[in-house]
């Protein structure tokens, strides 16, 4: 029963990662990031994370590993909440959602799966990497001698894309 609500949340999160734009998947990180750093400092039942921990005993390290704890009942209401307010959300979300952008995500993932397994992983993890916008009227192929050539091209590169330069 654990399994099965954890996979409702996950699924909800991964669908709600699918609706959000940037800042809101920031804002969703940001809020991940703090209930672990809560379940870490803070491991109640009423945290998620640590609920999760306390329904999955053999994660725990004090006492008997494999014995269920005190509040698991608690960890159990908590993330039956969660699911329950997952569940209530999806309909909305689902509404939401573009079919064209979910046409053209499924179909980078086909080509990056393909490239990955064909061994090309440079080719399958550039499928995913943002279009440059800063520099594109930059000439980059000016020059009259080949190596000022290759440097002005390198350096063009560089800064319209400085991740991929990295």
């Amino acid at each position: 029963a654990g399994g099965a609500l954890v996979g409702v949340i996950l699924a909800g999160s991964w669908l709600a990662g699918q609706r959000l734009g940037a800042g809101g998947r920031a804002v969703g990180g940001a809020v991940l990031l703090a209930s672990t750093a809560l379940a870490v400092l803070v491991p109640t039942a009423v945290v998620p994370w640590a609920a999760v921990g306390m329904i999955f005993p053999g994660a725990r390290t004090g006492g008997d590993a494999w014995s269920p704890a005190a509040d698991v009942g608690t960890a159990f209401g908590v993330l039956t909440a969660l699911a329950l307010a997952v569940i209530a959300a999806v309909p909305s979300v689902l509404r939401s959602l573009r079919g064209s952008e979910l046409l053209a995500q499924a179909q980078r993932w086909q080509a990056a799966t393909t490239l990955a397994i064909t061994g090309d992983l440079a080719m399958a993890a550039g499928g995913f990497r943002p279009v440059p916008r800063i520099g594109r009227g930059w000439g980059a192929v000016r020059g009259r001698s080949s190596a000022a050539l290759i440097l002005r091209r390198d350096l063009v590169g560089a800064l319209r894309t400085p991740v991929r330069a990295a």
